[in-house]
């Protein structure tokens, strides 16, 4: 797309196909901060009454009746593997590239939403004010960055934000406490991926937690921007163990 690979998603013209739309455009704005990171960048988006194909010109062509309700979605390409095809590739998902789909989405998870009046109040997708909750976490919705993608830096964030997603907690100002298990010290608790969240914390404010690793979390299309703090454990929880169950033996 204007000369860029991009991955192009059609969708409707059932209503909760075009829900699905919604929810995911929602997603794109809220998040928008971290497209190109742990996010594919949002290319262009809306009805396909404006796609014009090739070698028409855009400014003659007249497109002719489309079925009622069908958008598209355009993202750049990822240039990479979904972590259902490296474990097929390679028999296992080796743990610096679990701890990678952990903070990925951790950092989804971490991401204060604005109101739904900053976003679209009709734009679907739960309406804003809450946390991000991706709805369908598995294997085929992550995938790994391969170089050099993976080398790109993130976006500039908050330290705090970036420590409490480490850790699989709150911000210190979010008013709630992670239920996970702590050692007793005040400090968070440890990932049951193996993830130490004091040195993942303090690695992720300086950049420096295997960077060299990454992931991406793609398609939205049940994702929500109202969900507590609750459900973002447990999907967190759904996450680990699938990483667990793909890890191989020990």
């Amino acid at each position: 797309m204007d000369g860029e690979e991009a991955v192009l998603k059609l969708l409707g013209p059932e209503r909760h196909v075009v829900a699905a739309y919604e929810a995911e455009m929602s997603a794109y704005a809220a998040l928008a901060a971290w497209q190109g990171h742990v996010l594919p960048r949002l290319l262009a988006a809306g009805t396909t009454r404006t796609l014009v194909p090739l070698g028409e010109d855009p400014d003659t062509w007249v497109p002719p009746p489309p079925p009622d309700q069908v958008f598209f979605i355009a993202t750049a390409r990822v240039p990479g593997l979904t972590l259902r095809e490296l474990l097929t590739q390679r028999g296992c998902i080796e743990p610096a590239v679990a701890r990678a789909a952990v903070r990925a989405l951790q950092t989804l998870h971490a991401v204060e939403i604005p109101t739904a009046a900053a976003v679209g109040a009709d734009a679907g997708g739960g309406g804003g004010g809450g946390r991000f909750l991706h709805g369908d976490v598995k294997l085929s919705n992550i995938m790994l960055l391969l170089p050099p993608a993976a080398a790109e830096q993130p976006p500039e964030v908050e330290p705090a934000t970036m420590a409490a997603a480490a850790a699989g907690a709150e911000p210190a100002d979010a008013g709630g406490a992670s239920d996970m298990a702590h050692d007793g010290s005040g400090g968070g608790a440890a990932s049951s991926i193996g993830m130490q969240p004091a040195a993942a914390a303090a690695g992720m404010a300086e950049g420096a937690v295997e960077e060299e690793v990454r992931c991406v979390v793609i398609d939205l299309g049940l994702s929500r921007l109202d969900a507590t703090a609750e459900e973002q454990r447990a999907e967190l929880h759904e996450l680990e163990q699938l990483l667990r169950e793909a890890a191989g033996p020990a």
